[in-house]
């Protein structure tokens, strides 16, 4: 309940998730009752915990049960609807007193690498910041943008239209220094460092769903291999233009549990079912 949220003890608030018409543009309430008290909820403690930070989010992996990857990439083929989601977004923001827009796009979702779509993002990510920009020159403040990304290495270079071993996946919608742009445009990227592994890897072996470190385990490729660690998505972001101040790590305050065929060694590298 936003009403019981030790406000004086955070900094930073994503109210997730806004909605939007994917072929307008046109931005509404998904919970119209929730969102009613949750949102001026945090609007009121913006204004108590001024330090405070609050962003309005979109996307998600999915809202009202369908994925959103189809959506944004709905949204961003046309540039009157990304104006209108630009503008009613902004509007939106400065109504409820928040201080920025997130963005979390779930392409992977939906996509596989060789068709990740970095192109839109990056024209979408673009518009966005000028809108932001424009809106915290007039009000004399500065508003963000954040993304929230995949923490896999072989999602980090698939945007750039590599493989994780530096050779081309033959994507026709990346953008060679994608990274290197996202960096200097948002102000902070938060990476999904957790659903690396869970209940859905049926007929994979069992490993952990979020660690710092990942390795390939003699013929068990669960690690190295598609860099999905804290630690390997990390280096990658930084190494492909992010700037490390910008990176936050996400880290689950909760467990998932999946069947395993058998509970030698606690289950793991036994077969998912």
């Amino acid at each position: 309940n936003p009403y019981n949220m030790p406000f004086s003890k955070i900094n930073d608030i994503i109210y997730a998730f806004i909605g939007f018409d994917k072929a307008t543009g046109n931005v509404f309430a998904l919970g119209g009752e929730a969102d009613s008290w949750g949102l001026s909820a945090v609007s009121r403690a913006v204004l108590q915990y001024p330090y405070m930070k609050a962003h309005l989010s979109f996307g998600g992996w999915t809202n009202a049960g369908a994925t959103t990857a189809p959506m944004f990439a709905q949204l961003t083929s046309s540039d009157a609807s990304i104006a209108n989601f630009t503008k009613q977004s902004v509007a939106a923001m400065r109504a409820a007193g928040y201080d920025g827009i997130d963005i979390d796009w779930e392409w992977w979702s939906d996509y596989g690498n060789n068709v990740a779509p970095a192109q839109k993002m990056l024209t979408f990510y673009k518009t966005l910041r000028t809108a932001l920009d424009a809106a915290g020159k007039a009000d004399g403040k500065t508003y963000t943008l954040t993304i929230a990304v995949n923490g896999g290495v072989d999602r980090i270079v698939a945007l750039q239209g590599q493989n994780v071993d530096g050779t081309s996946n033959g994507n026709p919608n990346a953008v060679a220094n994608f990274w290197s742009q996202v960096g200097s445009i948002v102000d902070h990227v938060n990476v999904m460092n957790y659903y690396y592994h869970g209940g859905w890897d049926a007929g994979a072996p069992a490993y952990f769903q979020a660690a710092y470190a990942f390795s390939n385990v003699g013929s068990n490729k669960v690690g190295v291999t598609e860099g999905w660690s804290i630690q390997d998505s990390m280096t990658s972001y930084t190494s492909n233009g992010v700037p490390a101040k910008k990176l936050v790590a996400g880290i689950p305050l909760y467990v998932r549990t999946m069947n395993a065929a058998a509970g030698s060694n606690g289950g793991l590298f036994q077969t998912v079912t």
